[in-house]
């Protein structure tokens, strides 16, 4: 058997994981933690605490941030994958 060397060809590179640069690192810890904050204060208006809404939305006030700050944390986590994934070092 022969082997042919004419066409010679890097093999496919797996995507690995790489770390993350400082600004991409802060703009993740900002979204996480403004998701928090969001999970944090949807629990408190739906939890009866002190709020300027009219009463009868303060619930579903509420019950909207939990949603906003739940989503917010999921796409913090999908965005560190897909950065790690594509960023070059």
């Amino acid at each position: 058997m022969t082997k042919d060397y004419t066409k010679i060809v890097a093999p496919p590179v797996a995507a690995t994981s790489q770390p993350l640069a400082s600004n991409q690192r802060v703009a993740l810890m900002a979204i996480r933690y403004c998701g928090i904050a969001l999970i944090g204060a949807g629990g408190w208006l739906v939890g009866g605490g002190a709020s300027p809404f009219p009463p009868e939305s303060t619930a579903l006030i509420g019950y909207a941030l939990i949603a906003t700050g739940v989503m917010d944390v999921f796409i913090a986590a999908f965005l560190g994958r897909q950065w790690a994934k594509r960023t070059p070092h």
